[in-house]
């Protein structure tokens, strides 16, 4: 396998690792290219200097995994888990209004018993007929206000559901752009390289390094 198939293979086991993943990989090409350097000052062929430093750096999935665990990031994942959780919710409530819409328009082409009807052989007292005709006093019979009292229930409570979903939405998207992205969510940053103290990713790319078999790297 050649260097350049090595990092290829690093690069795709780092999918999704995002700052520090791009450091170790530039950082692991350092080392390869320096390895490789140094087997041709040696006498050897590049390509077996190639093959002695892809031998050297072993496996790829190590190194990633390394960084996975190094820069683990409890805010992150509240984060994940929050967004996720909240777009599940969102989703329901707008499917719930989306029903709502869908059942008012059946309920004016079709009638509010095509919707909200009741089973054949169901029968109210004269008390609930009375209740229902007060809601609609001008229903032609009982089972009639029945339906329209059942159709307003069924609409009204999903379109509801619609509307909080909406402003969810809203909510989110005000979060995910003002809120989300602060401090107290960010992931840590990286200490600036004029820093007196070492840059927190260097240590997590020398453990992954290490787990590697990378000795000739320090």
């Amino acid at each position: 396998m050649s260097v350049d198939r090595l990092l290829d293979n690093l690069f795709d086991d780092l999918s999704g690792t995002g700052a520090a993943g791009r450091r170790t990989l530039a950082e692991a090409e350092d080392h390869l290219r320096a390895a490789v350097a140094d087997g041709v000052e040696r006498g050897l062929p590049t390509e077996q200097a190639e093959a002695e430093a892809v031998r050297r750096f072993g496996e790829t999935r190590p190194v990633a995994a390394g960084i996975r665990r190094a820069h683990l990031d409890l805010r992150a994942v509240a984060r994940k888990a929050f967004t996720g959780t909240w777009v599940v919710g969102i989703v329901g409530l707008l499917t719930l209004g989306l029903s709502g819409a869908l059942s008012e328009a059946f309920g004016r082409i079709f009638g509010a018993g095509f919707v909200a009807g009741d089973r054949i052989g169901v029968t109210y007292t004269a008390s609930r007929c009375d209740d229902y005709f007060e809601y609609f006093p001008n229903a032609g019979s009982c089972g009639e206000a029945a339906a329209l009292h059942h159709w307003g229930e069924v609409v009204q409570g999903r379109v509801l559901a619609g509307i909080l979903g909406v402003l969810a939405l809203l909510t989110l998207l005000f979060a995910r752009r003002f809120i989300l992205r602060g401090s107290s969510w960010a992931a840590p940053v990286p200490l600036n390289k004029s820093s007196s103290a070492p840059p927190k990713w260097t240590t997590a790319v020398k453990i992954s390094l290490v787990q590697s078999r990378l000795a000739w790297a320090t």
